[in-house]
């Protein structure tokens, strides 16, 4: 028993300030990652190290939004890292740090205490905090649509580019620039309405309405008048994996 309390003892004192053990973390995910990805996703994750010794780790996304990606696609890779810079076994949990969610107010032709299918008179825009134009990695691959990208989010009027199609693989930083789109948008026209959902999001609404049509014709009408106003209102919409439309009836 004293041989392992002098164990956690020594790792207590190794990574004894809070940003000394995840900046080794750090170090270990910019050698797994291209730069472009981790300043997109680790980059600004923090920490809550207090628990280290009891063999846990609080980790702090800027949003439910960028939570939930990253722990579908780099849980599995940033827990392996952890273990390693550890030399043990960690247990982390996920959590969202307190920054606020950008939101912005939606015209409605409905009252609040209507219920319908967007009873809400206020919206999230969907974008996550830190994928700016000031943050993104250029590079030859993407000059083209980094140009293209800031020229529409600067436009004052009708955009040149409309609708603007950004194409590439994965990883090359097409949603970075469409969620910096809309910020650098909101930053020179701060009144106007800006949405950013992905393609699933947006079928699942539409399909939502569409099953009230037999169901229920009176909610129907409401609903899809919800729906309109919605997206006509808004001054700008951006659609994450627009792949997601292919094939589809509609």
């Amino acid at each position: 028993m004293q041989h392992f309390a002098c164990i956690r003892l020594f790792f207590c004192r190794f990574f004894a300030m809070p940003s000394e053990f995840w900046s080794q973390c750090l170090n270990e995910l910019k050698t797994e990652f291209s730069s472009e990805l981790f300043h997109t996703w680790f980059a600004d994750l923090t920490v809550d190290d207090t628990l280290l010794a009891d063999d846990q780790l609080k980790i702090f996304a800027s949003s439910a939004a960028k939570l939930s990606a990253l722990k579908a696609a780099y849980s599995q890779k940033l827990s392996e890292i952890v273990n390693r810079v550890a030399g043990r076994a960690i247990t982390l949990t996920w959590c969202v740090s307190k920054t606020p969610a950008v939101t912005l107010p939606i015209a409605s032709s409905v009252e609040q205490d209507n219920k319908t299918s967007f009873p809400s008179a206020q919206i999230k825009s969907g974008l996550l905090p830190d994928l700016t134009f000031e943050n993104f990695v250029q590079g030859k691959a993407n000059q083209m649509a980094f140009a293209a990208a800031l020229q529409v989010a600067n436009s004052s009027g009708k955009p040149i580019y409309n609708p603007l199609i950004i194409y590439g693989g994965v990883g090359l930083g097409k949603t970075h620039l469409m969620h910096a789109i809309g910020h650098q948008f909101l930053k020179n026209n701060q009144s106007r309405r800006v949405l950013c959902i992905s393609a699933q999001q947006y079928l699942e609404e539409f399909t939502g309405v569409m099953r009230l049509m037999n169901a229920d014709p009176n909610r129907y009408f409401q609903a899809l008048r919800d729906f309109e106003n919605r997206y006509q209102n808004l001054d700008m919409l951006l659609i994450d994996d627009i792949q997601g439309f292919a094939n589809r009836k509609g």
